[in-house]
């Protein structure tokens, strides 16, 4: 009768398994934490979506209450390349998590018309940008909306 004799594992076999297990396992740790990512940008989106709304409404109800320096009416072309406002402004989720963007608002006229009570009104643009600080070349969002309003005397 032979002996059976008990054979070691060699270190290289156990650094062979090991680094199978984690190659298997890196795509489910991997995942989630590419999946929240995105998660949490959709949520910064979302909410960026709802300022720019409130903002927009907010400049209309300005503008339709003549609160609004009437330059926005004297030169399409200047207003449409200067931004009237710009500041930066900060978003938050769950306390912790902070992102700051670059808001460029555009007052500008498209056309204007005069009616026969001698009244101008103007169809009229809004548009806010939202950059992020680091890259001001391509907007992370762009809020637009257009109305027609009676020009502010002079």
């Amino acid at each position: 009768m032979r002996k059976l004799r008990k054979k070691n594992f060699i270190l290289l076999e156990l650094l062979i398994a090991f680094a199978l297990v984690s190659i298997t396992i890196l795509p489910f740790i991997r995942f989630p934490y590419a999946q929240m990512r995105k998660e949490i940008d959709l949520l910064f989106e979302m909410q960026l979506e709802k300022v720019a709304q409130e903002e927009l409404a907010d400049l209309q109800v300005e503008i339709f209450q003549k609160k609004v320096d009437s330059k926005l009416f004297f030169s399409k072309k200047a207003q449409r390349d200067k931004p009237y406002q710009e500041e930066e402004i900060t978003l938050s989720l769950f306390s912790k998590r902070k992102r700051k963007y670059i808001k460029q608002v555009f007052l500008y006229w498209e056309r204007q018309k005069k009616d026969s009570d001698n009244k101008t009104y103007a169809f009229c643009t809004i548009k806010i940008k939202y950059f992020y600080p680091k890259n001001l070349k391509s907007a992370a969002l762009i809020a637009k909306t257009q109305f027609i309003a009676e020009k502010k005397p002079s």
